[in-house]
């Protein structure tokens, strides 16, 4: 399990496509055409596709914090030089193809932080319960947490019991966003969390076409992401 972010780059072109696999449901039809169904999934799997317009062979940043992935950077002049084809190149083959996880950041749609967000409510024996956010109707667990899974710059989240920020040292958060409190809280009391999280993917194939089409510039026509659930 790897936790690499893949870096974000300019050229990428809309539309993002986000590709939701709601279950894996078994059906089994009689010969009245009556249906059983059995859901096999607890939860969802997110799949993504991307495009790059372009990707810089030489691409001009104001300055070192500028650049997405500090691999990338060519020269450290003014202004600094970046190669973004051969840092995403680099990072497709350092994850070995479809082999390695990583982390996908959505800052597109944007599908990636919550703020004050309910993810559960106490009981007064219970310690442990999974973070999740609210899409619509849904609450759908979050299991890569930025700040767990990750270091700096990212930060911990904080977590609230009736609206109070609890120490970080009143609970731990593991590496599928299960939050485990020292002590039970109160029934009744209202559990939320504000934070980031990342996308838990991996490359859908061990091949992609970097393609040449103009000098210094490359295009990358789909990327495809598949979810990985822990």
């Amino acid at each position: 399990m790897g936790n690499s972010v893949l870096p974000t780059f300019k050229g990428v072109k809309f539309s993002v496509i986000r590709k939701p696999r709601a279950g894996a449901t078994l059906i089994q039809t009689a010969t009245s055409g009556k249906e059983t169904r059995l859901a096999l999934w607890s939860s969802p799997i997110n799949d993504f596709e991307l495009q790059y317009e372009f990707l810089w062979q030489n691409q001009p940043y104001p300055s070192v914090s500028a650049v997405p992935y500090p691999a990338a950077i060519r020269s450290f002049g003014d202004p600094v030089l970046a190669d973004d084809w051969a840092a995403l190149e680099g990072f497709f083959k350092a994850r070995q193809g479809a082999f390695d996880d990583f982390l996908f950041n959505d800052v597109y749609t944007p599908d990636n932080s919550v703020t004050r967000e309910q993810f559960a409510t106490g009981d007064g024996v219970s310690t442990s319960f999974q973070l999740t956010r609210l899409l619509g109707p849904f609450a759908e667990p979050v299991q890569s947490v930025a700040g767990v899974v990750t270091g700096p710059p990212d930060v911990p989240p904080t977590i609230y019991i009736d609206g109070t920020p609890q120490p970080q040292s009143a609970y731990s958060i593991s590496q599928t966003g299960v939050v485990t409190f020292t002590n039970p809280p109160p029934a009744g009391a209202v559990l939320s969390w504000s934070g980031n999280y990342y996308w838990r993917v991996r490359f859908a194939q061990d091949i992609n076409d970097f393609e040449l089409f103009m000098h210094n510039f490359f295009r990358l026509r789909k990327v495809e992401l598949t979810g990985i659930k822990l």
